[in-house]
């Protein structure tokens, strides 16, 4: 007869009612009593780097930003500030506007956590917010790409950079050079957003065609080949695919599916401005 294993399965240990009550009151916005229970918690441990930037957060919220960046201070004294604390130190950066030391923070969290998919998530929010001012963006982007010639990670920011600007030509090379160092389905996604917009419709059907069998899961994929279907001239099937793809971002809420009905609408009225000018 087989012993039984003497491994246990490891416990979770109990988040600290303090943090839970603190981070209850700052979903319902009440930033001052979550700032008063974190503080409150922080007295048992001082050096907590979770309370820290938690804290930090707060005064963020309140509209204290110097406080917040003595917190976070504070939290990389711990010497282990962790991807939470690097976005309220992000953020601080992002309102002051202060671009050189976004990208220094930037090259910095690449360093320290490129390979976590929050980090990479929260290198496109970060350029996101800097999309008001495109060339800094752009610029961003190309020395993130630069540096990682061949890392898919910076060539697929830099694409979604090009394909937020509207830089559509740029944005097909983009594309085909990430594609060229593994197949990435945002990348493809983005390849035949691009090519319709330059209205190379037969090369988009081509570039696509891996995406087809997640078309009837994804709402974007079935939105997508809407359009497809739709600069195809094959009515029935265009309908259709919006059909599922409208049924999918109800159970879904998939984001992809706004921009791309937005890019369908701006070339339906790039085209009735051109027939009336015909």
């Amino acid at each position: 007869m087989a012993q039984a294993s003497s491994e246990k399965t490891p416990t979770r240990t109990p988040e600290n009612p303090m943090i839970t009550a603190a981070r209850e009151s700052g979903q319902r916005g009440e930033w001052l009593e979550a700032r008063r229970l974190l503080e409150q918690a922080l007295e048992a441990s001082p050096q907590d780097p979770q309370l820290l930037w938690r804290v930090a957060l707060t005064y963020l919220q309140c509209g204290d930003r110097d406080k917040a960046r003595q917190y976070i201070d504070q939290v990389e004294l711990t010497g282990d500030p962790g991807l939470e604390a690097f976005k309220v130190k992000l953020t601080l950066a992002a309102e002051h506007g202060a671009r050189e030391e976004i990208a220094a923070l930037l090259r910095q969290g690449a360093q320290s956590f490129g390979a976590d998919r929050g980090f990479r998530a929260l290198q496109i929010a970060t350029l996101a917010s800097m999309l008001d001012d495109a060339p800094a963006a752009l610029a961003l982007a190309r020395e993130f790409a630069a540096e990682q010639e061949a890392e898919a990670g910076g060539q697929e920011l830099l694409l979604w950079v090009l394909s937020s600007m509207g830089a559509w030509a740029d944005a097909i090379t983009q594309a085909h050079k990430v594609l060229a160092l593994h197949d990435s389905e945002a990348a493809r996604y983005q390849l035949v957003v691009a090519l319709l917009a330059q209205d190379q419709v037969k090369e988009a059907v081509e570039a696509g065609k891996p995406l087809l069998p997640l078309a009837s899961a994804r709402a974007n994929i079935a939105w997508l080949w809407g359009l497809v279907h739709e600069r195809s001239h094959n009515e029935a099937a265009a309908r259709r695919c919006f059909a599922e793809g409208a049924e999918l971002c109800r159970k879904q809420g998939e984001s992809d599916v706004a921009f791309v009905a937005k890019l369908n609408h701006q070339q339906k009225e790039d085209k009735d401005h051109g027939k009336q000018h015909s």
